[in-house]
């Protein structure tokens, strides 16, 4: 346990001086909110028995505790290199304070002090505390900036699953900063397994991890502290057997949670798609095979499945067909079918118009569909990121925007890979996979012009493999000082 000794500190402050805006002690001309020469200064109340005490389960973060001899606020300032640049702060006047702090970098060396201001507007502040943090407790990858713009990406941290050295790996959700330093993870326990994890943050504060999750254990929400505070179901004993969850795990806006499952029949692993609620209950479901011929005759390798509830249906991917298939979620039946030989025509006859072996589509807000077109390595041989304007009524499809492009960025990754629409226009692409042919592991972040303003290799300290099936970029989750 990291911990600082018993101490006790006194803090008076008149009236008209405060810790201002809670980044530094300033003082105003006169007293603050009274006129009268005659007010008395705020009393003063003690700050005492302050404690760092180590998270037992991630090491970058720690508690902060102490205590006030009268009700008042909690709030931590921490920050590398003698400023403080982040805080955590939790309103409500209590005695018993307790802060958990994250968002630290591993091996590093923080300062951190604590603030708390009473009802009447008095605030005393600890001295400064040093906080070193451990190495990463498992082999971390290594996120090797090279491109870096602050003025054009979108603010925020990753959300990832880090695999490292091989395809079958630990299951370890991470964010990194923009600085491609770790700030938070989380490792699922069990066995090793394959990488198709999605990892997604919910409410602001839960992280969900499902998907081909470590043999017999279960997809889970944790709390931004690790803590699980709800379990899916149990996952199949064999990754890719029978009943076996992969690839996909969502919770959709009403609270139900949405997955892929294999059915095996006659040696043919066929998608079917699980919708339940949070007490495991189904609610809907549906089977590949009684609806898609293809399904009963080859492994259609389906990755990803999304559902509008507003709309009653659902959507299906088979990454070895190219399609992406509308459900009708009241029959079962597909509604269309968008790819290769489906229903859509494309307009414009653009060389490449279809997308080959994709991942991770999505519908944008403005009806658009963004995929990551990972491409076949024979006939065209690179991946892409691709955007096309989708017209339900006259059932045609538009190229409009695609990364590379024009610009001079060949990679090319047979496996894995995202593409999601930032809030600033930007689009953030994973690319690479923990094949050793594929084009090396990276983070990317491109404008709508096709420029590169955030490129992150990923690899391991010696020169091995590591890599990310998706990503997902998420506000900064402690406040910025000035910021």
């Amino acid at each position: 346990m990291l911990s600082t000794p018993r101490i006790r500190l006194v803090g008076i402050l008149l009236t008209g001086c405060s810790l201002a805006g809670w980044g530094g002690v300033g003082c105003a001309d006169g007293p603050v909110g009274d006129d009268d020469d005659s007010a008395e200064p705020a009393a003063p109340f003690s700050l005492v028995d302050l404690e760092l005490i180590d998270h037992p389960d991630n090491v970058l973060s720690t508690f902060v505790r102490w205590t006030t001899d009268v009700p008042a606020s909690s709030r931590v300032e921490f920050g590398e290199g003698g400023e403080y640049r982040f805080f955590v702060e939790e309103p409500e006047l209590v005695v018993e304070h307790e802060l958990f702090v994250f968002g630290l970098h591993p091996k590093s060396a923080y300062q951190l002090r604590a603030i708390s201001r009473d009802a009447a507007g008095a605030e005393v502040a600890s001295d400064a505390q040093q906080l070193l943090t451990a190495a990463l407790p498992f082999d971390p990858a290594a996120f090797h900036v090279v491109t870096h713009d602050p003025e054009r990406i979108q603010p925020g941290w990753t959300l990832l699953n880090a695999m490292v050295g091989q395809i079958v790996a630990p299951t370890i959700a991470m964010m990194i900063d923009d600085q491609g330093k770790p700030v938070w993870y989380h490792e699922l326990e069990g066995a090793p397994t394959f990488g198709d994890v999605e990892v997604t943050l919910v409410d602001g504060e839960h992280v969900l991890i499902g998907g081909c999750v470590p043999p017999s254990t279960h997809p889970v929400l944790v709390d931004l502290r690790g803590e699980v505070v709800w379990q899916g179901p149990q996952q199949a004993a064999q990754a890719y057997g029978q009943g076996a969850m992969h690839h996909t795990f969502q919770r959709l806006p009403s609270g139900d949670f949405v997955t892929l499952t294999y059915d095996l029949q006659d040696g043919v692993m066929i998608d079917v798609i699980e919708q339940f609620d949070a007490d495991l209950q189904p609610r809907w479901s549906w089977h590949a095979g009684d609806h898609l011929s293809e399904a009963t005759e080859m492994h259609l390798h389906g990755n990803m499945v999304s559902v509008d509830e507003d709309l009653d249906v659902a959507y299906f991917h088979a990454h070895q067909l190219g399609q992406l298939f509308q459900i009708d979620r009241g029959d079962g039946s597909v509604r269309w079918t968008f790819g290769e030989g489906g229903d859509f025509t494309v307009l414009s006859d653009p060389q490449h118009p279809w997308p080959q072996y994709a991942h991770a589509p999505e519908f944008l807000e403005n009806g658009n569909l963004l995929l990551h077109d990972n491409g076949d390595g024979d006939s065209r041989g690179f991946t892409r990121a691709v955007e096309y304007a989708i017209d339900e009524q006259a059932m045609t499809a538009e190229l409009v925007w695609e990364y590379p492009g024009e610009a001079d960025d060949f990679w090319y990754n047979y496996a894995w890979g995202d593409a999601d629409r930032l809030d600033n226009g930007n689009t953030l692409i994973v690319s690479g996979s923990m094949i050793p042919w594929d084009s090396q592991s990276r983070l990317l972040e491109v404008t709508p012009e096709g420029e590169v303003v955030w490129e992150v290799w990923m690899g391991t300290p010696d020169g091995g493999l590591a890599g990310a099936y998706m990503a997902q970029r998420v506000p900064v989750l402690v406040g910025e000082i000035g910021g």
